[in-house]
């Protein structure tokens, strides 16, 4: 598209001190006539493009009209381009794409080597479940619903398994504990909620409009500082000796007890999710589960029904 082209032009031109025509033309795949009427465009738009002749010359942006680099350092252009490039894997989207593209042409040409050896050396990992179609599916047409304010219908299972059908306005997506939500005005309970995305099933964008509301999710948080541990469960196991590394990478020291046989006492407070019994019965029988009674039945019961349906 020819708006694309012409935000990629000036992010270059951005960057650069003179351009030719022809290295414009080569790098869009343009002829040199298009790249032309495309800087005519940019200064009919009030973008100060000029032209110097010879053979040095090319096409420029006035430098008053350019970032000034004293205001942004080296140490900040590589925190940023850190921070962007550790959540590409949780938005795998081709906008987001371009625009860490963009970002990185803006790069002083002295650093490059350095950005370079930062992106070696550091990567935080936000991405969810890996390469999960289906998830990334669902946040684009919330994200979508979200930007042009149109409400969602979907169903949603609760703690309870129960599968209900909800009407809501999408206000804000986060990610959070390893999972996404979305924070919303429930129209079916008349009240703001907290869904999470995974249990959101057959999800569609109505033609709905809604005007947006002024709680903001900060606000929801604060109003309901308990809401995240509403069903948060004291758990307490007792774990083999054989699984030691892998219990000290999902516990912080102070809920560890290790006993002189080698075994590990675990307490902590863990959400009552299905990832919960998920991650009790990673361990395939190296744990025993000594608190809360419900939770060591329910993965008794799991595992009874996995041995008959094996």
């Amino acid at each position: 598209m020819k708006i694309d082209r012409l935000i990629a032009i000036v992010i270059y031109l951005l960057n650069k001190d003179l351009v030719p025509a022809s290295e414009l033309a080569q790098r869009f795949s343009v002829s040199i006539r298009t790249i032309q009427r495309d800087l005519e465009t940019l200064n009919l738009a009030g973008i100060p493009v000029y032209k110097q002749v010879g053979k040095l010359g090319g096409y420029g942006i006035l430098p008053e009209y350019k970032l000034n680099n004293r205001l942004i350092s080296n140490e900040d252009f590589l925190n940023v381009l850190t921070a962007l490039k550790s959540i590409q894997g949780t938005f795998a989207d081709k906008r987001f794409l371009g625009s860490l593209e963009q970002i990185y042409s803006l790069v002083p040409s002295q650093i490059h080597e350095e950005v370079l050896e930062r992106e070696n050396t550091l990567f935080i990992d936000f991405s969810v479940n890996g390469d999960d179609s289906v998830l990334t599916e669902k946040i684009r047409t919330i994200e979508h619903a979200i930007t042009r304010r149109l409400c969602l219908e979907f169903n949603y299972t609760n703690n309870k398994q129960e599968t209900l059908a909800r009407i809501i306005e999408p206000m804000t997506l986060i990610l959070q504990w390893g999972s996404w939500y979305l924070y919303a005005y429930c129209c079916t309970r008349a009240d703001f909620r907290l869904f999470k995305v995974s249990r959101m099933h057959e999800v569609i964008v109505t033609i709905r409009h809604f005007l947006r509301r002024e709680k903001t999710y900060q606000e929801f948080r604060s109003e309901r500082p308990t809401f995240q541990n509403s069903n948060l469960i004291n758990l307490v196991f007792i774990a083999d000796p054989s699984v030691r590394a892998i219990i000290e990478e999902s516990h912080p020291p102070h809920e560890l007890d290790y006993k002189e046989d080698g075994s590990i006492v675990v307490r902590c407070k863990q959400p009552e999710e299905e990832r919960l019994y998920r991650y009790l019965l990673s361990y395939a029988g190296l744990i025993k589960i000594l608190e809360p009674e419900h939770v060591k039945e329910r993965v008794l019961d799991i595992a009874k029904r996995v041995l008959i349906n094996g």
